[in-house]
């Protein structure tokens, strides 16, 4: 895995550097390692989504409640996000596969 968040970034030109960026399954695991590592590369924002939003530890961090099975919180969240310089930096569970889509 630590190889895997290690290319976050620099896959297909994906650059973080001063980007704000929303990751899914904020609140721990590999989503918390997520934003951690967003923050490291520079993001200047992160949207850290996840049913159970996490206490910031950053001020580039907003917390965002968040349940990607639920229509009503994904319409929410979206309206409480201003704008993406990354789409998403998203994964479902501990056994698949990281995802990065830049706009």
């Amino acid at each position: 895995m630590t190889r895997n968040l290690e290319s976050i970034g620099k896959q297909k030109g994906t650059n973080i550097a001063n980007k704000t960026v929303l990751i899914t399954g904020a609140n721990r695991g590999i989503g918390r390692a997520l934003v951690e590592e967003a923050l490291k590369r520079g993001a200047k924002r992160v949207y850290a989504g996840a049913r159970v939003p996490m206490q910031p530890f950053d001020v580039r961090v907003t917390p965002v409640t968040l349940d990607v099975t639920s229509a009503s919180q994904i319409n929410r969240a979206v309206a409480g996000v201003d704008t993406l310089d990354v789409s998403s930096i998203t994964q479902a569970s501990p056994s698949t596969t990281i995802s990065v889509t830049s706009k």
